[in-house]
C-alpha cells in the first residue's frame, strides 16, 4: 500500500528544513518512438549530446545513496526507460538506496512490449520497495496514437504491454498501471471515444496538454509545436475533467484529490499560458536531474545549478555549493520569468506547499 505515513513525513522534514522531498530523473533520451509532441529521439541521430555521456547504472546508484531523508518520491523519465540495459536494476537501486522512498512513478510507450513486461515482472516482484505508478502513453485511438507517434503498430503493443502489466500489479500488489493521455493539436479532436471507452474500464487516466518548452522542442521552431492557445484543447480538457470527477475520481483518496486539482489547474493555465497558475516549487521542494547528471530547476528551467559528477554524486553538496545560482532561480521563478508551464512533475509538490502555507486555499488549485 501506498505509505502515506513516509510521504507526510517527507514533506514536513523538507518543509522544516528546506530540503527537497522529491526528484524529477531522467533515466535515457534514447527513445524509439517518434513523436509529433516531441523530439528528444532526434537527440542521439543529430548528435546533439553524446550518448557516451549518460550516467551510468552505478552513478546512479551513487545518487540514490546520499538523497537526504527527506527524499520520499522520485519520478522517472526518459527517453525510454526500457531501453536501458540496466533499467531493473536502476530501480532496484532507488529502492534500497533511497532511504525512506514511498513512491516511484515512470512512464513507458510500450513499443517493445515484451520487454516492458519482463522488467516489470522483476521489478515488481521486489518484496521492499514503495509504491509504483506506470503510466502507459496512449494518445487516443489506433489510428490516431500510431499517427502522432509516429510508429505504426504502437497502439497494439501498448495496450497488450498494459493489460499484461496490469495483471502483474495486480498479483505483486502496492503498484498500478494508467494511462497517459497527452493532448494536442494533433489529436484533440478525436480521442473522445478512447477516453470515454478507457473510463468506463476504470482505468486510471492521467491527461496533460502537450508541452511547447526548449526540452521537448530542441531542433524544431515555434510553427511545428503545439499550439496552447487552441480553444480545442481547453474545451476537451474541460469535457475529460467532468467526466473524471463524475466517473473516476473518489472524494476520499488524496492522490484523486491531488490530480483533480491538477487538470483544474491545466484548464486554468490553458487559459493564459503567459502566468503561473501558482507559486512553483521547483528549485525548492523539487529539482530536475537529467541523463548526464545535470541539476537543474525543472526539466523546463534549464539555468544548470552544477553537475553531480563534479560533487561525487551528492545533490546537497551541488546545492550548497551554487546556493547563489540557485536562489536567483527561485526569484526568477517567483516573478514567473521561468519558462512557464504546467505538468505534474511540478504541479502536485506545488499544489502541497501551497495548501501547507496557505491552508485557505484547500479548496482551490
Amino acid at each position: 500500500m501506498l505509505k502515506y505515513h513516509r510521504i507526510v513525513r517527507g514533506i514536513l522534514q523538507g518543509k522544516v528544513q528546506r530540503l527537497p522531498y522529491r526528484l524529477n530523473i531522467s533515466l535515457t533520451n534514447v527513445c524509439d518512438s517518434r513523436c509529433k509532441t516531441c523530439d528528444v529521439w532526434e537527440i542521439y541521430p543529430k548528435k546533439r549530446f553524446n550518448l557516451r555521456e549518460e550516467l551510468t547504472g552505478d552513478e546512479f546508484r551513487n545518487i540514490f545513496r546520499r538523497l537526504p531523508k527527506s527524499l520520499m518520491w522520485i519520478s522517472f523519465s526518459g527517453g525510454e526507460p526500457h531501453l536501458r540495459k540496466d533499467f531493473t536494476e536502476i530501480m532496484a537501486a532507488a529502492f534500497s538506496e533511497v532511504r525512506n522512498i514511498a513512491m516511484i512513478n515512470i512512464p513507458n510507450n510500450g513499443i517493445k512490449a515484451d520487454r516492458c513486461v519482463e522488467d516489470w515482472k522483476e521489478v515488481l516482484a521486489i518484496r521492499k520497495r514503495p509504491y509504483v505508478f506506470i503510466s502507459m502513453s496512449i494518445d487516443g485511438p489506433a489510428e490516431v496514437h500510431d499517427e502522432v507517434r509516429g510508429v505504426a503498430g504502437n497502439y497494439e503493443s501498448a495496450t497488450r504491454a498494459l493489460e499484461e502489466i496490469q495483471g502483474i500489479c495486480r498479483r505483486e500488489g502496492n503498484a498500478a498501471i494508467g494511462i497517459g493521455l497527452t493532448i494536442s493539436k494533433f489529436n484533440y479532436d478525436r480521442i473522445m471515444p478512447f477516453v470515454r471507452q478507457v473510463l468506463d474500464r476504470n482505468i486510471p487516466l492521467k491527461i496533460e496538454a502537450a508541452s511547447t518548452g526548449d526540452l521537448f522542442y530542441q531542433g524544431r521552431d515555434s510553427g511545428e509545436r503545439p499550439d496552447l492557445a487552441h480553444a480545442g484543447i481547453r474545451e476537451v480538457v474541460r469535457e475529460i475533467y467532468g467526466m473524471q470527477k463524475r466517473k473516476q475520481w473518489r472524494w476520499y483518496s488524496p492522490i484523486d484529490f491531488l490530480t483533480r486539482n491538477h487538470v483544474r489547474g491545466a484548464m486554468r493555465f490553458l487559459e493564459d499560458p503567459s502566468r503561473l497558475v501558482i507559486p512553483c516549487s521547483a528549485a525548492r521542494s523539487n529539482y530536475g536531474i537529467d541523463c548526464y547528471g545535470n541539476v537543474n530547476p525543472c526539466f523546463f528551467y534549464t539555468s544548470r545549478f552544477g553537475n553531480l559528477r563534479d560533487y561525487e554524486y551528492d545533490l546537497m553538496a551541488l546545492l550548497r555549493d551554487n546556493s547563489e545560482k540557485v536562489a536567483k532561480a527561485r526569484g526568477e521563478i517567483k516573478q514567473h520569468h521561468c519558462t512557464r508551464c504546467w505538468h505534474i512533475c511540478n504541479s502536485i509538490d506545488s499544489m502541497i506547499d501551497r495548501k501547507l502555507t496557505r491552508p485557505w486555499t484547500f479548496l482551490d488549485v
